[in-house]
Formats: structure tokens, C-alpha cells, sequence
């Protein structure tokens, strides 16, 4: 298999996550924080204005996520940062996921201000329990603009999700390396609060840190050896590396760039899809996901209207 810094077709990442700070709210089962020791801190003014300088010098149009593997709303500057990185990258998309339990009219209102892109939600719920109203009657109250952006969804707060590379006490981790590629590492880059740049969204210890924002531009590092590492492991057949050996996500074969996409056999392919559908019927059924997510649009788009009316 070539080495994947010599596939001339490989762009740059579409997609960043920004670790402003490291705190959680919430102790979710399917979640590590609270369960396992994390290295804590905050990202620097200067920190984070190297990040939005670099992506504004780099016109960077996908995705931006203003957080990692924390809860958003706990950073007292999201709206500022958000503005920050809407002045620098006016075509990209910023979003944000949160629990929604500091969430207020005032907060939801200055991040659409600001200019994000979506907002989600995700009011995590024990099974048998629905949305309390006052996240409809939230939603209502707002704006026409930053109704546009903010989307309320239920998740079930005992859903069984991946073992986070093995970070989840209790959850099993695979006797052998999964026998299938991982998008992550060619699509996505993840920054956390020092400027280091992390494999992915699950590497909670810091355990495969792939260089520093801090001593190369992000594009010289997303071309540097360590993700070339990396990339050459997980496009050979097996996951037989630090992290990645004791995951269990499918990754999403959609979200490979096409370019390393047509270089993986057709059995890898084929096995990868269905890995991929799998997690997804397990998600969507097995977490009794498809009901919360109907319920949600319901509460959402039917009551949430009536809402409006009633107080207009």
C-alpha cells in the first residue's frame, strides 16, 4: 500500500475540533469524564488565536466544532470565539453540540449572533422519560434567526455507544484490532487546549499526540510523518497501534476521501460498509433512537409551532 503522504490526491483536513477548555458537566455512561484520569486545562488567547489564524489564512471552508470532548457551553467566551472564527473563515460551518443544560435564550441568541452555523441539543433522558417543556418553550421563544440554527434532540442517557478506544470502564474492548480502516485521520484534525494535535476525538489520556500548532503551520502538520504513521497503519488491514488497537468504532466509509477510498480492496470495502450499517441499526434500534429522534422532531416542529402562536 502506498504511504498515504505520497497519494498526491489527499487534501487537506475538511473538518476541526477545538479543545477550549476540558470540563464536563455531565458523567455519561457512554463517556469517559468523570470515569478516568484527564489531563485538564484551558486554551490560551494566544493559543486560540493562532488556530483562528491559521484556518483564516488557509480560507478554510468545512467544518468547525468549538469544542472536544468537553461541554461547550461551559466556556464563558464561546460567543466571542465563535465571532473569532466567523471574521476568519466566513464560509465555513460552525457547530456546536451540547447537553443544553446551560442553555438559555440569552446564550442560545448570542452564539447565532455570533455565527454559528447549528447548534444541537441533546437533552440526554433515562429511558421512559420525555423532554421537559422547557426546552420546547426555549426553542420558541427565540428569534426567527437563531431558530433557523438550534435543533432539539432527545438521546437516550443509557444508550450503549463505542468504548471510546477503550476509555469507557466497563466497556469491552476487541480480543484482536479491528480488521477495518478509520476515516478520522484523513478528513479531520482535533486541537487540543496546548496547541497539540491529538489522533482523533477518543484519545482521552493524550496517548498519540501527532505534533504542536505551536511549532509548524496546521498544514505542515497534517502532512507531517507522524499522521503519514498513521495513515499508512489503518489503510493496511488491522488497527495494530496505540488507541486505534483497542477501538471499536466502524468509521464512516462515506466520510473517507474519495481519493483513499478507491485505493482499499473491494472485500475491505464491502466489510467496512457493513460494519458501518451495523453500528448505525444498533444506534438507531438497539438504542431506541428512532422513536426519541421522531418525538423530537414532533415536540420540535409541532408543539414548539404551537407554542409560537399562542404567544404571538
Amino acid at each position: 500500500m502506498p504511504e498515504a503522504d505520497a497519494i498526491p490526491e489527499l487534501p487537506l483536513f475538511d473538518a476541526v475540533q477545538i479543545q477550549t477548555h476540558t470540563r464536563c458537566n455531565f458523567t455519561c455512561k457512554f463517556c469517559p469524564h468523570g470515569k478516568i484520569p484527564l489531563q485538564h486545562g484551558d486554551m490560551s488567547e494566544e493559543t486560540f488565536a493562532l488556530v483562528v489564524r491559521q484556518l483564516g489564512e488557509m480560507g478554510f471552508a468545512g467544518d468547525i466544532y468549538p469544542y472536544l470532548m468537553n461541554e461547550p457551553l461551559m466556556d464563558g467566551h464561546l460567543a466571542e470565539r465563535v465571532g473569532a472564527l466567523r471574521r476568519a473563515c466566513p464560509r465555513a460551518r460552525i457547530w456546536i453540540d451540547t447537553n443544553g443544560s446551560l442553555a438559555t435564550v440569552e446564550v442560545l441568541e448570542g452564539l447565532a449572533a455570533a455565527g454559528a452555523s447549528v447548534i444541537t441539543m441533546e437533552i440526554y433522558l433515562p429511558r421512559g422519560k420525555v423532554m421537559p417543556e422547557r426546552y420546547t418553550r426555549m426553542h420558541a421563544a427565540l428569534s426567527d434567526r437563531a431558530r433557523a440554527v438550534v435543533f432539539l434532540y432527545e438521546r437516550d442517557a443509557d444508550a450503549t455507544l463505542t468504548n471510546r478506544a477503550g476509555n469507557v470502564p466497563g466497556r469491552p474492548v476487541p480480543k484482536t484490532p479491528w480488521r477495518l480502516p478509520c476515516e478520522r485521520p484523513f478528513r479531520q484534525i482535533y486541537i487540543a487546549y496546548d496547541g497539540s494535535l491529538l489522533l482523533c476525538c477518543q484519545d482521552y489520556r493524550r496517548e498519540a499526540i501527532l505534533g504542536n500548532l505551536h511549532e509548524a503551520t496546521l498544514a505542515d502538520l497534517w502532512r507531517n510523518e507522524a499522521y503519514a504513521r498513521v495513515r499508512r497503519e489503518l489503510l493496511r488491514p488491522g488497527r495494530a497501534m496505540t488507541l486505534c488497537e483497542r477501538c471499536d468504532y466502524s468509521g464512516r466509509p462515506g466520510d473517507m476521501p474519495a481519493a483513499v477510498r478507491a485505493r482499499l480492496s473491494a472485500t475491505t470495502r464491502l466489510r467496512w460498509r457493513a460494519a458501518w450499517a451495523k453500528a448505525t441499526l444498533q444506534d438507531v434500534f438497539g438504542n431506541r433512537m428512532f422513536l426519541r429522534y421522531a418525538r423530537s422532531w414532533y415536540r420540535r416542529r409541532v408543539r414548539g409551532g404551537a407554542a409560537r402562536r399562542e404567544e404571538r
